[in-house]
C-alpha cells in the first residue's frame, strides 16, 4: 500500500491542502492519502499563535476528506499526548503498517526548514519526501539546492526527494482566517462544507475564543 500523508494545523484546512494531496496522488500513484491534523504543533505555540480546537479542525478536515474518494482524515497525531514531531509520527506508523510505503508531501517552504525539524534523519529514513515544485524558475533552482543539500547532509540515510509539479496556490490558512475576521467572502477558498461549517460553528470571528 503506498499511502500519502499530508500534515499540517489544518486551522482551517483548504483548497490548497487538497490540491496538493491530488497532486500527490496522480503523479505518484498512491492509493490513499492520509489528511492529518496535528495536535499540538510546537512551533505554532512557540510563535504565540492561538491553535483551534482539535476537535472541529479533525471535523474540518473530515469533511475536507469527502471532497476526495482516496483521501482520508486521520486523528492519529490528536491521539498524542504534548507536543507532536513528524519523525515520532512516521516512526509509529512503520511500526503499525509494516507492509506500507511512506510518502510524506510538503510545500517547499517546509522543505527548506527540514534541517531544523526534531530528528529529520528519522523521517529521510523512513518517507519518500514528496515536494510542491512551483513553476518558476527562481524556486524550482533554489529547490534543487535544497535537495542535494539534503542529500549530501543525510547522506547515511539515502534520502529519496521527489518534485511534485505544481502551479502556484497562493492560499494560506493564517491568510484565510484574518479574512474571515474582517467579514469577507472566503467561499472560493475552501471546500463548500468546510466553508458552511465554519459559518454554521461562527469560527475565526473577532469574538471567537477557542
Amino acid at each position: 500500500m503506498k499511502t500519502g500523508i499530508l500534515g499540517g494545523t489544518f486551522d482551517p484546512i483548504h483548497n490548497g491542502h487538497l490540491y496538493l494531496a491530488k497532486k500527490a496522488h496522480d503523479a505518484f500513484e498512491l492509493d490513499r492519502v492520509w489528511l492529518m491534523p496535528a495536535n499540538t504543533p510546537y512551533f505554532k505555540t512557540r510563535e504565540g499563535h492561538r491553535v483551534t480546537a482539535a476537535d472541529l479542525r479533525l471535523e474540518m478536515t473530515r469533511l475536507a476528506a469527502g471532497t476526495l474518494p482516496y483521501t482520508e482524515a486521520s486523528d492519529f497525531e490528536l491521539q498524542c499526548e504534548g507536543n507532536t514531531y513528524t519523525s515520532d509520527t512516521i516512526s509509529r506508523l512503520s511500526e503499525l503498517y509494516p507492509e506500507d510505503s511512506f510518502y510524506f508531501i510538503m510545500g517547499a517552504d517546509s522543505l527548506y526548514k527540514l534541517d531544523t525539524w526534531y530528528k529529520p534523519e528519522v523521517l529521510l529514513k523512513k518517507a519518500v519526501i514528496l515536494c510542491a515544485d512551483r513553476e518558476d524558475p527562481e524556486v524550482t533552482a533554489k529547490l534543487s539546492e535544497v535537495i542535494s543539500s539534503l542529500e549530501s547532509r543525510f547522506a547515511s540515510v539515502s534520502p529519496d526527494i521527489r518534485r511534485i509539479e505544481c502551479n502556484t496556490v497562493d492560499i494560506s490558512s493564517t491568510e484565510i482566517r484574518s479574512l474571515i475576521e474582517k467579514g469577507e467572502d472566503v467561499s472560493q477558498l475552501l471546500p463548500e462544507s468546510v466553508y458552511d461549517f465554519i459559518k454554521e460553528r461562527g469560527l475565526y470571528r473577532p469574538d471567537t475564543l477557542l
